[in-house]
């Protein structure tokens, strides 16, 4: 038996939990393989120590790239790494070698000359255990595994194969991330599994077991100016989990608002610990896959997650003094809120927008997620009357329904007085360009010069400022809304996309904070 160095004919075979000695065997022998404690990890990485050379990577290997014509995930994976714009070395990995884009095609990972870092696996699940060994032999620090085909399918193979690879990683010292997963996002090492997310890096990091869900919510919350610092699309979690990876966000300095989205925890005590004292640092936002009976089903069939009962996650939530959300746009939402919006020290809003029959429905959504519109003095209801120079059309209330607030001085001198208001702690304009009969290039004209109302106001101190823009049922109005959002987002304002939604993300964000400063109030 050889106790020397391990080469790619043998394997390693932990001796005692306590002790650096191993024995090494013919790779063939791999039945044989031992893990007398299989909690205990003695020769493996830390987690958090995986995770900091995973997101600061300099090299990666994508193990199953194929060149040629047709479909094939590993070619797609180095496509985007390419286009994303990583910097460092990257070695694609076929038994049959070959080049791809230049590149040199390696027929295994112990035949690569530079050092890995990172790992993509994209080959067939029964040849996972072999790759994983070669990955140890290399030094790899952890392996993301695009590679389905374990737990989540429900079958005892299925199971067993999981729980092999988990085993020759913790033996070995490399560290996984999935199986059945995207990986990561990391714009400060240039590197992404999707070249169209932003190169800049934003002070949000998000948790995520679904490959999906995670470009969702990078795309739709990069639209409202939010920017992402590390992303990590997780799958079944074996190894890393979502414990782990909201430990690892709270130790973080450049993670300051973390997101997620779960389906199943393993170890709910352990989870609530480290949620618990996370929240109390760091505002976490989760949507939770799995809430009803069917859904519960195909979180199973998903990421192998057992769901649990609803109930008892929001109890959880709310104890731990984390925010629900129900959908991956609430999640946006928040993340909208939590990095544009002071926070409000009350729930009384004023509102400025245009359409009576929007107002109507705004007063109701503000009322139901438990804010409230006061009245508005009559001096200031007389001083708006001589702004708009004719009160035929509006509503002189709150909500104020003012068809075009214009750039005038007037409108600018009344808005400011609206907001040093001592009977609300919020204001709020509202832009409701769905169904509008004014043409798309007239209403763009129209929305830009009273967002330099806006902004103008905006930089001037006061009550907490927010936008609610709807856009027009048209491809103009989605594309005019686009550009607005952005004129506003980038002058730092907050940006909603409908009242509902602002209503119940502000509401939550009072929530979070009355909760952490002693106050006590309800989650929505």
């Amino acid at each position: 038996m050889n106790r020397g160095r391990c080469d790619r004919n043998h394997v390693r075979i932990m001796v005692n939990r306590d002790s650096d000695a191993a024995w090494f065997l013919p790779a063939s022998a791999k039945a044989a393989i031992i893990v007398l404690d299989p909690l205990a990890t003695p020769f493996t990485m830390d987690k958090n120590q995986a995770l900091d050379a995973v997101f600061n990577l300099k090299s990666v290997a994508i193990v199953g790239v194929a060149p040629g014509e047709g479909y094939n995930s590993g070619r797609l994976f180095l496509e985007h790494i390419i286009e994303y714009g990583f910097k460092g070395a990257i070695y694609p990995v076929n038994p049959k070698g070959g080049q791809i884009f230049g590149l040199r095609i390696y027929p295994n990972l112990r035949d690569i000359e530079g050092p890995v870092d990172y790992v993509i696996s994209c080959i067939r699940a029964p040849l996972v255990p072999e790759m994983l060994r070669d990955a140890a032999f290399k030094g790899v620090k952890a392996v993301g595994m695009f590679t389905s085909g374990f737990s989540e399918l429900s079958t005892r193979e299925g199971r067993e194969l999981e729980r092999e690879i988990i085993e020759i990683a913790r033996a070995s010292g490399v560290r996984v991330i999935g199986p059945n997963c995207l990986g990561i996002h990391s714009p400060k090492a240039e590197f992404s599994y999707a070249p169209d997310f932003p190169r800049e890096a934003g002070h949000v990091s998000f948790l995520c077991q679904s490959g999906g869900q995670s470009a969702y919510l990078v795309r739709a919350a990069a639209a409202r100016g939010i920017r992402f610092n590390k992303v990590i699309s997780y799958g079944n979690g074996a190894d890393i989990d979502e414990t782990d990876l909201i430990r690892y966000f709270q130790q973080d300095p450049d993670t300051r608002i973390i997101a997620a989205y779960i389906e199943g925890v393993r170890g709910g005590k352990r989870f609530y610990d480290a949620l618990r004292e996370t929240a109390r640092t760091k505002p976490v936002v989760i949507v939770k896959g799995g809430r009803t009976p069917a859904g519960s089903i195909a979180a199973a069939s998903h990421t192998a997650s057992l769901a649990g009962s609803v109930r008892v996650w929001r109890d959880m939530m709310r104890q731990a003094g984390a925010i629900s959300a129900d959908t991956m746009d609430e999640v946006a939402d928040m993340l909208v809120t939590l990095t544009y919006l002071p926070r409000p020290a009350g729930r009384r809003v004023a509102m400025v927008g245009m359409g009576g029959g929007a107002a109507v429905l705004s007063t109701d959504e503000w009322e139901e997620h438990g804010f409230t519109l006061p009245g508005l003095p009559s001096p200031m209801i007389e001083a708006w009357r001589e702004a708009v120079g004719n009160d035929a059309g509006t509503i002189l209330n709150n909500p104020l329904d003012i068809p075009n607030l214009g750039s005038a001085a007037a409108v600018h001198d009344v808005l400011r007085r609206l907001r040093a208001f001592e009977g609300i702690d919020l204001l709020v304009f509202h832009a409701p360009l769905r169904g509008m009969m004014i043409p798309v290039p007239v209403t763009g004209a129209i929305f830009e010069e009273e967002a330099r109302t806006v902004m103008k106001l905006h930089q001037e101190p006061g009550k907490p400022l927010a936008v609610v823009l709807h856009s027009q049922a048209n491809s103009a109005g989605w594309a005019m809304s686009d550009k607005q959002a952005k004129t506003y987002y980038e002058a730092g304002l907050p940006v909603y996309y409908s009242v509902a939604s602002a209503a119940r993300a502000i509401g939550r964000f009072l929530w979070y904070t009355a909760k952490f400063s002693g106050g006590g109030a309800s989650a929505d």
